[in-house]
């Protein structure tokens, strides 16, 4: 054969045979592929997805201001004295904390829960007859486990903690965080007093649970986060302009 015969010959004419047996064996396994997944997006059955989390749109939807609902299903037994008003993110519910709720804690958080769950409680306090207060912010058709709200509750009452707040943070990682706080008279006291939460476990449904105690001059404070030990600062209290000193 003429070297001008040879240079007339094709990339593919000049492989080896081996090699050419190769790239034409890939060449069909890619094109049996692709058209096995075109048939499929064309002509399979239609999928449908299984939402786990909570979602949420943006912007979000205008509130549900049922006022007259919530008054309605509110329990006197357990909330007394009750008042209700609308804001521009749903529903305020101020009251006072009955004898019997305070017998029975495990009544009083479910029935919390369920006000939360089925309305738009932008914010609800609630007063303890020791004066504790009970409070919840940021929930709008959600709630936390019942379980979850006996158990901090309990553990407020029974170390004698002057508030218990539940706070909601609708977003991308849902996230719920509690606080509980006291005012004590001396360091000593308000050590004593975080000392307490060593026996406090965390809830699976709660992000954080944040401990304070105040004293005239000082914050003291237990972080009891997800994934993370508990973490002990305490500090001078901040006044306008000094900015956060904890440590």
């Amino acid at each position: 054969m003429s070297t001008q015969e040879e240079k007339k010959k094709t990339v593919i004419q000049r492989l080896p045979l081996p090699a050419f047996l190769l790239l034409y064996a890939v060449a069909i396994i890619l094109g049996v592929l692709l058209v096995a997944n075109l048939v499929n997006y064309n002509d399979g059955p239609a999928r449908t997805t299984v939402v786990t989390q909570t979602t949420y749109v943006y912007p979000p939807p205008t509130p549900v201001k049922n006022q007259a609902n919530v008054n309605k299903v509110i329990r006197p037994d357990l909330i007394a004295n009750s008042h209700t008003a609308t804001t521009e993110t749903g529903v305020v519910v101020t009251g006072t904390l009955t004898e019997a709720a305070m017998a029975n804690i495990p009544e009083l958080s479910r029935h919390t829960s369920d006000l939360l769950q089925h309305d738009c409680i932008d914010s609800m306090t609630l007063t303890a007859p020791d004066n504790m207060r009970l409070s919840f912010t940021g929930y709008c058709f959600s709630s936390n486990d019942p379980r979850s709200t006996q158990r901090l509750i309990e553990f407020a009452l029974t170390n004698g903690a002057d508030s218990v707040e539940f706070s909601n943070f609708p977003s991308r990682f849902f996230k719920t965080h509690a606080s509980i706080r006291w005012f004590a008279d001396s360091d000593t006291t308000a050590k004593n007093l975080l000392n307490t939460s060593n026996s406090l476990r965390r809830p699976p449904d709660i992000e954080a649970i944040k401990l304070y105690a105040f004293t005239p001059d000082t914050l003291h404070q237990v972080t009891k986060m997800k994934g993370r030990p508990d973490h002990h600062s305490v500090g001078p209290i901040s006044t306008p302009g000094d900015g956060n000193k904890s440590r």
